[in-house]
């Protein structure tokens, strides 16, 4: 599988305003330099203003319901035209540059469209990039493309899946976003929990204002259309010391879900989880814990929740292998349908997990016409060297329950000797 890099740097840490170092390394054409603008100020303000107006949209799961923060609404229609305004002004952005840039975008065009045709899907990448796989489930055919966008929150929440090139060049695939975790050994073989069964571990936080129930419910199913390969232990606003003992569960779990209320901070490199009504925690709060849930073999973690961007900083920096987080805050039908459309078309349809995320991303669409641009939220954060994650691998990966041997047969009893007569 041919890999394409596209790597954003700033070209100065202290001057902003000196714009991006860009580079792009395939096999075929090496390394291609070039120098892209800084962000013009009037992209910076039309992502501002979308975001504050988007954020605050009645049935958002936002974290300004429970902060107290006087807010101010918009209608649909206002969030709709800042959505284009933002679209616009990105594509004009990537459309500008000197002539190196432009040079650069045309060689990158006949690598994405090398074996024109398909279905597949993007993931960013733990180690700090993100990964666009082809086809979605990691046949060779298809150029894997990865998008490192450095350390820059703002960068972060550009719409890179709108980026016109991509969208006309690249179409079965998505652009991501950039996380760090720390450096590994290259080629380790990864582990699985020692289960019989696929185990999911869902947390049910703080839900005031917010339908968790329905998120429960399509975790839950999964156990019942399949009572044989599928096991669900939920915790429904669990207590700190409550959550500990489930993470330390001595089976491990393949997946982790959280659905409820979180929060990024203002940089994204920290997130918080409202684990109920007087608990907040961040993912370091429970490193310890996050990190022996890893070693015994955690394969996904998946926040259907707010402003995950810090989550996802955090969850690298303790090796988790995937992630899916949201990048903004999501309206609750929206965090409902996603969740029920990502395991039907991953653990039903056996999609990969990377078709699976795009097929359920792309199924939101008819939200936008409400809420604008939801499908620009769910994003897949991947770390280096990880294999592509199906459900059919989970499978495979099962212990098989030891078979209970037969019960012995009976030791035959002595025969029974009458005493004589007159004894």
């Amino acid at each position: 599988m041919e890999t394409i890099k596209l790597t954003l740097r700033p070209r100065d840490e202290d001057n902003s305003a000196a714009g991006y170092r860009v580079r792009l390394d395939s096999r075929d054409l090496g390394e291609l330099e070039a120098a892209l603008p800084a962000m013009p100020d009037s992209l910076v303000a039309a992502l501002a203003d979308w975001k504050a107006a988007y954020a605050v949209q009645e049935g958002v799961r936002s974290h300004f319901r429970i902060s107290g923060v006087k807010i101010t609404h918009h209608t649909a229609q206002d969030v709709i035209r800042l959505s284009e305004r933002l679209q616009e002004e990105f594509n004009e952005w990537l459309n500008d540059g000197n002539k190196h840039w432009r040079e650069l975008r045309e060689a990158l065009i006949p690598l994405l469209r090398r074996n024109g045709y398909g279905n597949g899907n993007g993931y960013a990448n733990g180690n700090g990039s993100s990964y666009a796989n082809g086809n979605g489930n990691g046949n060779s055919d298809r150029p894997l493309l990865i998008i490192d966008l450095g350390n820059d929150d703002t960068l972060k929440r550009l719409p890179w899946q709108d980026w016109k090139l991509l969208r006309q060049h690249y179409y079965y695939s998505d652009a991501a976003i950039r996380v760090l975790n720390p450096a590994t050994a290259l080629g380790s073989r990864p582990s699985y929990p020692q289960a019989a069964k696929i185990r999911i571990l869902v947390i049910v936080g703080e839900s005031d204002d917010i339908s968790t129930d329905q998120d429960l419910a399509a975790i839950q199913q999964l156990e019942h259309d399949h009572p044989d390969t599928v096991e669900v232990i939920s915790l429904l606003q669990p207590s700190p010391a409550t959550l500990q003992a489930a993470l330390e569960d001595p089976q491990g779990f393949h997946i982790l879900v959280y659905v409820g209320h979180s929060r990024s901070d203002d940089d994204g490199n920290v997130g918080w989880l409202l684990l109920n009504q007087t608990d907040e925690i961040s993912i370091r709060n429970f490193k310890f814990a996050l990190s022996k849930l890893v070693r015994k073999g955690l394969q996904l973690a998946i926040f259907n929740s707010c402003d995950g961007l810090g989550l996802a900083q955090q969850l690298a920096q303790i090796d988790v292998p995937r992630c899916i987080v949201m990048k903004e805050p999501v309206p609750d039908p929206v965090a409902v349908e996603f969740l029920q459309r990502f395991f039907h078309e991953f653990a039903t349809k056996r999609r990969s997990l990377l078709m699976a995320m795009r097929s359920a991303r792309q199924g939101l669409e008819h939200f936008n016409l409400r809420y604008s641009e939801v499908t620009w939220l769910p994003t897949v954060c991947v770390k280096q060297n990880t294999e592509p994650l199906t459900w059919q691998l989970l499978l495979d990966q099962l212990q098989q329950e030891p078979a209970i041997p037969p019960p012995h047969p009976p030791e035959p009893r002595p025969p029974q000797i009458s005493p004589p007569p007159g004894w």
